[in-house]
C-alpha cells in the first residue's frame, strides 16, 4: 500500500498526449453523429464528474462516459455505423456499447479496441431515469426533474449536453471533495490492483491539476478553471447546470 505521502502516485495522467488526442478525436465523431442523425445523449458518471471538477476529462481517468435512452438503440446503431473511417461498434445486446477506433492495436483479446466510448443507457419510469445495466441499476437512478430539460456545460473544449442540475446528479454517486485514483484501466481492460488505489481530498492534488472553483455571485454561477491560483477560463451559467 501507498505510504503516507506517495498516495500522489496513484494520480499519474491517464492518458499521454497522444492517446488523448485520439480519445478526443473518437468522441467528436461519436459527437457529429448524434447531432447528425438527431440521437440525444448525455455525459455520464466520470465524465460528468471530470466536467464539473476539472471541464475536461479527470486527469487520471482513460475513457469518456456517455448516456442514451434504451428507446433510441437502434438510432444510435445506424448513427454509428453510418461514421465513415476506422472506427467499430461493439453493440452486445442488453450490454452497455463501446464505439471505437480500429487502429490501434490494443487489448486484441477483446472484440473492441482502446480508446473507446463507454456507451450506457437508461430505461425510464414517471419519475426517474436508471441505468439499465443490472449492476448500476440501484446506484445510478436519477429523478428526472434533476435531469431534464438537458443543458450543456463545458467538457474539452466543447458544450456537451449534461443534465439539467448536474451537481446533484454527481453528488448522488460521487463526492466532489473527494478524488478516487482509478479501479479499472480502460487501457488494459483489468482491475488496478487494490494497493495502487487511494482516495485523497481533491485539494492535495491542486498543485498537480487544474480543478474548477464555483461561486454564486450575482444570481450567476462562475465556474472558474484554476490551476496554481492563475485563472485558465470561466464559464457562466444561470442555475447548477
Amino acid at each position: 500500500n501507498f505510504t503516507d505521502g506517495n498516495e500522489l502516485l496513484a494520480f499519474q495522467p491517464g492518458l499521454t498526449p497522444s492517446e488523448r488526442e485520439a480519445l478526443l478525436m473518437l468522441f467528436q465523431n461519436f459527437v457529429r453523429a448524434c447531432l447528425r442523425f438527431n440521437v440525444p445523449f448525455l455525459i455520464y458518471g466520470g465524465t460528468l464528474l471530470g466536467s464539473l471538477r476539472h471541464h475536461d476529462i479527470i486527469p487520471w481517468d482513460d475513457d469518456i462516459d456517455v448516456i442514451a435512452n434504451s428507446s433510441d438503440r437502434a438510432r444510435l446503431r445506424h448513427a454509428l455505423r453510418s461514421v465513415p473511417g476506422d472506427f467499430g461498434l461493439n453493440s452486445p445486446r442488453g450490454q452497455r456499447w463501446k464505439f471505437y477506433w480500429t487502429k490501434p492495436k490494443t487489448i486484441p483479446h477483446k472484440p473492441f479496441r482502446w480508446p473507446y466510448i463507454d456507451i450506457f443507457f437508461f430505461l425510464e419510469n414517471a419519475t426517474h431515469i436508471f441505468d439499465e445495466s443490472f449492476d448500476y441499476r440501484a446506484t445510478f437512478s436519477f429523478p428526472k426533474q434533476l435531469t431534464f430539460p438537458l443543458c450543456l456545460r463545458p467538457f474539452a473544449g466543447a458544450l456537451l449536453p449534461a443534465p439539467r442540475d448536474s451537481d446533484a446528479v454527481v453528488k448522488r454517486n460521487y463526492s466532489p471533495s473527494l478524488c478516487t485514483s482509478l479501479s479499472y484501466s480502460h487501457k488494459l481492460e483489468s482491475h488496478t490492483l487494490q494497493k495502487l488505489r487511494a482516495t485523497l481530498p481533491c485539494k492535495r492534488l491542486h498543485g498537480l491539476y487544474p480543478f474548477v472553483r464555483r461561486e454564486l455571485k450575482d444570481g450567476l454561477i462562475h465556474e472558474r478553471l484554476s490551476f496554481r491560483d492563475q485563472v485558465l477560463r470561466t464559464f457562466v451559467v444561470t442555475e447548477s447546470c
